[in-house]
C-alpha cells in the first residue's frame, strides 16, 4: 500500500517565482510506502494536510504526482509548477472529504478512484 501526503492548504507569495515553488491546495508532497510515518507533526490532526491510503498500489506508480513542470535545461532550468498535477479536492464525495478531515486527517482510496481525482494544474 502507498501513503499520499497531500496538501490541504495553499500557500502564497505575492511574487510570482517564488508562489511557483510553493505548495498548494491538493498537491501531493510525498509518498511514502504503507507503514510509513509522517511525523508528530503531520500525523496528529494537522489541518494543513491528510494522507491518503491506497493497499495494493505500488509507491512507484504513483511517481507522476510528485513531478515539478519545468523548463529550460542545465543552468537555465526554472521551476514553473512546483506539480503538474493536483488532487482535486472538491470533486471526493463528501464521505472522503470527512475522511481527510476528520480527527485522523486519513482516507483510503482505490488506485482507479485517485487517478479519476486527478487533473493537471492550469
Amino acid at each position: 500500500m502507498a501513503r499520499v501526503l497531500i496538501k490541504m492548504t495553499s500557500v502564497t507569495s505575492l511574487d510570482p517565482k517564488k508562489d511557483a515553488l510553493l505548495y498548494k491546495r491538493g498537491d501531493v508532497v510525498k509518498i511514502a510506502p504503507d507503514g510509513y510515518y509522517f511525523g508528530n507533526k503531520i500525523e496528529k490532526n494537522n489541518p494543513k494536510f491528510s494522507i491518503i491510503e491506497l493497499p495494493g498500489v505500488a509507491v512507484s506508480k504513483l511517481n507522476s504526482l510528485i513531478e515539478t513542470e519545468t523548463t529550460g535545461e542545465g543552468d537555465t532550468l526554472q521551476i514553473i509548477k512546483r506539480r503538474k498535477q493536483k488532487i482535486n479536492l472538491e470533486a471526493m464525495t463528501i464521505a472522503e472529504q470527512n475522511g481527510l478531515e476528520s480527527k485522523t486527517r486519513s482516507h483510503e482510496l482505490t488506485e482507479a478512484r485517485l487517478i479519476a481525482l486527478t487533473e493537471v494544474k492550469a
